[in-house]
Formats: C-alpha cells, structure tokens, sequence
C-alpha cells in the first residue's frame, strides 16, 4: 500500500498512545481510567522514538519486534538503563496492543545499558545538611540538628541516657521504636 504523506512525530506518538488508552493498556485496575502522569510518560517516550527513527525513514507503525530491539541496541550508549528499560516497554505495548506484531506474553529482549550507572549514595553531603538546617526554623532546625549530633561518633559519646530520654520526648514524630534503636546505636558508637 503506497503512503503519500508521513505523519509527525508529535501525531504519531498521540495516536499510538490514544489507541492504548482506548484499550484499556495502560490501566492496572481495569475499573480505574489510566493515570495521567503514566499516559505522558508513555507519549513522551514514544514521541522521542519517532523522532529517532524519523530520521530513517521510519514510523512508529513501521516498527517490528527486530526493528525495535534494533532501536534499542542503538541507544545502549545514549540512554541510562531506567530510561532504555521504559522505552523497552514502550515499544512492547505498542508491537502487542496498537500494531499487533508481537504476541500477547511475549516480551522484547532486555537489553543493558552501556552507560555508566551512579555510583556512591544520593544522601545528602554534610555540607548540604548544615545548609538545610541553617534555613530552617524552629522545631525543624533543631530536630535536624539533633539528628546531625547523634551522627558524629564524638559527640554522641557525650550523650547521657538524661539527653537520649529528653531527645525522644521532643521529636513526637519520630515513632519511638525506631528512634530507641537510633539513640542506642549512637550510645554504642555505630553508624546510623
């Protein structure tokens, strides 16, 4: 069949993904509609795929379960492994909902990313904490003051079991339990 006009990314995306929503794919409770915030992470991902492979001459309807991991295997080096497993998924939707080309329960290959992942902890610095700290007020600041003491293993070799009881009664939302194990490994000098 002989195609006289390609579409724009932009429609192309909103249609697939209209179609989707109209079958109901994109819903875990089928009595519940389709989260919005779902529904726009699926259009923008599939809006970034048709711009990709616009530029080979391709559709989002031209794709196939090998042309899609082909795509995939492509972006390995560009995309962090979260985002080539959402585009994976994607895809997957649409070969088996909209386009019919994968069967229902088969899955594309998983690819890995190539990119390197973060490493160490997304913890704020000690730095960072002062400065939180410093711009809070009141009963904010000292909570997170407090906190910051029975971190530092010198000072919190100075707290009485007086300083640890009067702590636990002014941080109400703390759940006790959990701030009695927090004030212990602070007496016996272990990391929190």
């Amino acid at each position: 069949m002989a195609k006289f006009r390609r579409t724009s990314p932009e429609r192309q995306a909103e249609a697939v993904v209209g179609r989707l929503v109209n079958l109901g794919a994109l819903r875990r409770n089928p009595n519940r509609p389709a989260s919005v915030r779902t529904v726009a992470n699926y259009r923008d991902c599939l809006l970034q795929i048709a711009k990709r492979i616009a530029g080979d001459g391709l559709e989002l309807r031209d794709l196939t379960p090998e042309s899609a991991v082909d795509y995939l295997a492509s972006r390995t080096g560009d995309l962090g492994q979260k985002a080539l497993d959402m585009h994976r998924q994607e895809l997957q939707a649409m070969l088996v909902h909209v386009s019919r080309r994968l069967p229902e329960g088969e899955r594309l290959t998983v690819l890995r990313s190539e990119k390197p992942g973060r490493r160490g902890g997304r913890a704020y610095t000690p730095q960072q904490v002062r400065m939180v700290a410093a711009a809070q007020r009141g009963r904010n600041a000292s909570g997170n003051a407090t906190l910051e003491a029975l971190r530092d293993p010198c000072l919190s070799e100075a707290w009485t079991d007086n300083h640890l009881d009067l702590l636990a009664r002014s941080c109400r939302a703390v759940r006790k339990r959990s701030f009695e194990q927090l004030a212990r490994r602070a007496k016996e000098g272990r990391a929190l």
